[in-house]
């Protein structure tokens, strides 16, 4: 039986909090017992007073802190540790979204994809016809 290719654009997971309790020092928890599941698809709102840990919870879902207490789940970054989820997942898609811009062609001198060429003035400030011109900085 063929499978069914998934459609582009959806999400195809859920993120759960369980029982989460977070601190940014010692034992001073700004998060206690938080616990909710974000199914795929569904949209999200967090709001609260100043203080009531909106920041936090994002924070927590971005990876850039880990918890002291209870689980955040989500089956993109499974077991992998805080301290690997930029360098060895996040970095890579952001790069290649970056890298693929071709504002960002024009910045490391890259004609494109439908550019194919090569260059031929290669010397110090000279471009080519089809290459962006220098910024004035």
């Amino acid at each position: 039986m063929k499978e069914e290719p998934k459609k582009k654009g959806k999400a195809v997971g859920e993120i759960e909090f369980q029982n989460v309790w977070f601190a940014y020092k010692d034992e001073d928890y700004v998060l206690k017992d938080i616990s909710f599941k974000i199914r795929a698809g569904e949209s999200v709102a967090l709001v609260g007073h100043t203080g009531s840990g909106k920041t936090t919870v994002t924070n927590l879902l971005m990876r850039f802190y880990d918890v002291q207490k209870g689980k955040v789940s989500n089956r993109f970054w499974g077991d992998m540790p805080v301290e690997c989820f930029f360098s060895e997942l996040l970095l890579k898609d952001v790069l290649e979204i970056y890298y693929s811009h071709p504002w960002a062609w024009s910045e490391i001198g890259f004609g494109g994809p439908a550019s194919p060429r090569g260059y031929v003035r290669t010397g110090f400030n000279e471009r080519d016809p089809w290459e962006a011109e220098a910024a004035d900085v």
